[in-house]
């Protein structure tokens, strides 16, 4: 490597050396760029190998990236709906096989809800490059939470046709937590775009958005809290709920000391 192209990738690396340049009279001959550079003990610019980054990363990240706004939205609730038409044909009887149905996009409507109710938390957290992809592609996941729990209500109202006994089991006060939370998904999915944005203002819409991810948060919580005497595993989705409660607590608490002390967290 000649002495010129190793000044000008050292330049490159180390801004001072401009400023020295620029402060001089004129350009630094080569030789005085030399003995200037063995004065300061610059470390060794050290080229890493092309085997630094293999091409099965680059095919990984590249993957990742043809999924994003609307065609992550469109996976998500594609895998929904081949979930739920693989488990309705592959159980010969189709009530056992609605409630199967029923208990597993419940199951996929918590995993988005918490991908969509963590994202800003573990964005102040846990800075990376999957935080900051959770938290840009927050509003389709949202979107994907909201299509899998209409899918679920669906399957809920089929299950009450097949099973005449269903509805009149179930006691007006019992229908509450999930009445108010649909009612919340609605008013969340309908200002989920920039038309009704503009239409209501952003005041009421960041009224809705953050009364309705607590409410639903409230209502996961609820609804697996009052279902451990049927089943202890019902622990784990709660004690998850709680988790993901205590974390989005403790990540606005840090982002507001952030924006109050910026040069603490530079």
């Amino acid at each position: 490597m000649s002495q010129r192209s190793y000044y000008s990738r050292c330049t490159g690396m180390y801004p001072a050396l401009p400023q020295i340049q620029n402060a001089s009279l004129g350009p630094l001959p080569d030789t005085t760029q030399t003995h200037l550079l063995e004065r300061l003990h610059f470390p060794p610019i050290v080229v890493q190998p092309d085997s630094a980054f293999p091409l099965e990363s680059l095919q990984m990240n590249a993957q990742l990236s043809r999924f994003h706004s609307w065609s992550l939205f469109s996976l998500l609730s594609l895998l929904v709906l081949v979930m739920t038409a693989l488990i309705l044909a592959l159980n010969p009887d189709l009530v056992e096989a609605t409630r199967s149905a029923i208990r597993a996009t419940a199951r996929t409507s918590f995993a988005l809800f918490l991908a969509a109710f963590t994202a800003s938390a573990f964005a102040v957290l846990v800075p990376s490059s999957f935080s900051k992809t959770l938290v840009r592609e927050r509003r389709f996941i949202g979107l994907a939470f909201a299509f899998s729990h209409l899918v679920h209500a669906l399957l809920i109202y089929t299950y009450g046709q097949l099973n005449p006994e269903f509805w009149p089991g179930r006691s007006t006060v019992g229908n509450i937590p999930g009445s108010v939370g649909y009612l919340f998904i609605v008013l969340m999915t309908l200002t989920s775009f920039k038309a009704t944005t503009r239409l209501i203002g952003r005041r009421a819409w960041r009224t809705i958005h953050v009364s309705g991810i607590w409410v639903l948060a409230a209502v996961f919580t609820y609804s697996n809290f009052k279902r451990i005497p049927l089943s202890a595993w019902y622990v784990v989705p709660f004690g998850i709920m709680c988790a993901a409660i205590a974390i989005r607590v403790i990540g606005k608490v840090a982002q507001t000391q952030k924006r109050s002390h910026p040069r603490t967290y530079a």
